[in-house]
């Protein structure tokens, strides 16, 4: 599962990908005191769903964090999701 996305992405070394597949590697949750639980979200950035099944190296990795004042109630992997899709202005599910 992840998501094709549409908006420009440049790489590092200059090149400019016009589209580019992003999934979740990881998603970690902690309490933070009485009321607060902090959400971890680590994506890595593809040039193509093919490259990330064919073992190719990403072309980015991002661990983003999130707060919430109140446990997730809902699938924590949908809920992950919703998040990484509001970073992008483009994007398709990739189910």
């Amino acid at each position: 599962m992840g998501i094709i996305v549409d908006d420009e992405y440049e790489t590092p070394n200059g090149l400019i990908v016009n589209q580019h597949y992003v999934c979740i590697n990881e998603i970690t949750q902690e309490k933070r005191g009485h009321t607060s639980f902090m959400i971890f979200i680590k994506i890595s950035g593809y040039a193509s769903k093919e490259a990330k099944e064919n073992g190719k190296q990403h072309i980015y990795e991002n661990t983003y964090g999130t707060t919430s004042n109140v446990p997730v109630n809902e699938n924590i992997y949908d809920y992950s999701y919703n998040i990484v899709k509001g970073m992008y202005t483009k994007f398709t599910d990739d189910i």
